[in-house]
């Protein structure tokens, strides 16, 4: 039993680029007849987040691509929001949902609704 134990352990301490799949996390933020989204969070090394969009089709998903990114630069305003998504929609990789905000980014309480209208990036399916 002992060695076992010192087996897992060893392969456990040698390779630590494995320990991402510990903090790794999905949950399904809001969904349509057609679409679901999904919040990837990482708190690795670099905290890492995600909204990614994936077509439903029967039990399977079809990844489309991901938008509020935490590594994309282009809407960091955008990222630093927190909001719930109400409703949304897809059209021609554009993303338009309405979303209740609960902070805006100087960390006020808002809670009303707002439109959000951005790009889908097409960018590698989370793991």
């Amino acid at each position: 039993m002992r060695i076992y134990f010192g087996v897992y352990i060893f392969s456990f301490v040698i390779f630590p680029p494995l320990w991402w799949f510990l903090f790794n996390f999905d949950t399904a933020v809001a969904e349509n007849n057609q679409y679901i989204i999904r919040l990837y969070k990482y708190g690795g090394r670099d905290y890492y987040e995600q909204k990614s969009i994936y077509k439903k089709s029967g039990i399977l998903e079809k990844y489309v691509g991901l938008f509020d990114s935490s590594d994309s630069y282009v809407y960091s305003e955008l990222n630093q929001l927190d909001y719930d998504i109400k409703e949304f929609k897809i059209d021609n990789m554009t993303f338009t949902g309405k979303v209740l905000l609960k902070r805006n980014e100087n960390g006020q309480v808002v809670t009303k609704d707002t439109l959000i209208v951005c790009p889908i990036f097409e960018k590698q399916a989370p793991i």
